[in-house]
């Protein structure tokens, strides 16, 4: 396990988005499992950045929210 730290919050929004992008680059069609609640917002909006430049395309990516249990054992 690879431990990074950052100074701040906007820090840590932008590393996360560049290991996501690094990542989609490796593989277009890219299944993420994304966190809800306000924490990732920044996560999102530097990835919402990115698409807008044209530095990501999301349009082959699968997501889905963590907090979707549907089916999983007790």
């Amino acid at each position: 396990m690879e431990i990074i730290i950052k100074e701040d919050y906007d820090r840590i929004c932008k590393e996360a988005a560049f290991l996501i992008r690094r990542a989609w680059m490796k593989k277009r069609n890219l299944v993420l499992g994304l966190a809800t609640g306000k924490t990732p917002l920044g996560v999102y909006q530097e990835l919402i950045a990115m698409s807008r430049k044209g530095e990501l395309d999301l349009s082959g990516v699968i997501a889905f929210s963590l907090d979707e249990y549907l089916g999983l054992p007790k």
